[in-house]
């Protein structure tokens, strides 16, 4: 699936060339700008979604910065995501539980079901888009699609 991650091995890399620098060290200036759009995005998500069947929305607070907009889905979320991108929705997955990736399986022979509360959680979890260009009919349309999607499901 397109939406999903692994690591199949292990390293760091903390190099970084001085063009990539200046770019970061811009962006830092902006980053009050960015922040106050995700949230605005977020609060979009959190009226157009509040009634939403089989949608659970994230816990609200102040001090969030929204770098990723996680909702849970009560069932198949993996159908549900491949709905959502037919449409032109990209959707990700954001913290995939440590014991499901490739690395850590094979070097600790870890199964599936060794811890259940992750397993289960990541099973429903879905990364909603929200990233600071993303327009008012973006975030509208996504609302949209992800309600027709959810009012279609049993």
């Amino acid at each position: 699936m397109s939406f999903t991650y692994d690591v199949d091995r292990i390293g760091q890399k903390y190099d970084l060339n001085a063009i990539n620098s200046a770019y970061a060290i811009a962006q830092f200036e902006k980053t009050d700008a960015f922040i106050k759009r995700r949230k605005q995005i977020a609060a979009a998500y959190r009226e157009q979604l509040a009634n939403c069947p089989h949608v659970t929305l994230p816990s609200d607070s102040e001090e969030h910065i929204y770098t990723q907009f996680i909702v849970k889905i009560d069932k198949n979320r993996d159908d549900f995501a491949k709905a959502l991108i037919s449409r032109g929705v990209s959707v990700s997955l954001h913290y995939v539980p440590v014991h499901l990736l490739s690395y850590y399986k094979s070097k600790y022979n870890y199964k599936v079901n060794d811890f259940p509360n992750a397993l289960k959680n990541y099973q429903q979890i879905l990364s909603l888009p929200i990233y600071t260009a993303l327009s008012d009919d973006d975030v509208s349309y996504i609302c949209e699609q992800i309600k027709e999607i959810a009012q279609n499901r049993v």
